[in-house]
């Protein structure tokens, strides 16, 4: 199961559902599990799982029905995304934390990549030290 969360999310619910079903079926394993104390992290886990699945099955229905094409909701997503963007690097700027920092250092990679891929002519140039920190 390494590299599970990789995958697509039905793909990924799937696999739980799947590692959970072969745990419960082994009675050895459910009493190892015990005698660690952590049999309650497959009971959770499996609970996740299921709402996760849940919601993304709910969705896929609701955007399915849905008479507006994909392309009308990009704009607001874009936007969405933008504002977050923003919040993140006013947070590097004026609030720096260890976790903010890897955050927007991330996020700038993802950046990159994708300026890379659009036909980008320079994804190696650092930002602009007067914009960012």
């Amino acid at each position: 199961y390494r590299g599970i969360i990789s995958q697509p999310v039905n793909i990924e619910t799937g696999l739980v559902t799947d590692m959970v079903a072969k745990y419960n079926a082994r009675p050895d394993l459910v009493a190892a599990a015990k005698t660690l104390g952590i049999d309650n992290v497959f009971t959770l886990l499996e609970a996740k799982n299921n709402e996760l699945n849940a919601t993304y099955v709910s969705r896929n229905a609701e955007y399915a029905e849905s008479d507006a094409a994909a392309s009308e909701f990009k704009p607001a997503t874009v936007t969405a995304y933008i504002q977050f963007c923003t919040s993140i690097e006013q947070a590097y700027n004026y609030a720096p934390t260890d976790t903010i920092i890897a955050l927007f250092n991330k996020m700038d990679e993802y950046r990159k990549n994708y300026h890379g891929l659009e036909g980008g002519k320079d994804t190696t140039s650092t930002p602009d030290p007067t914009t960012t920190k």
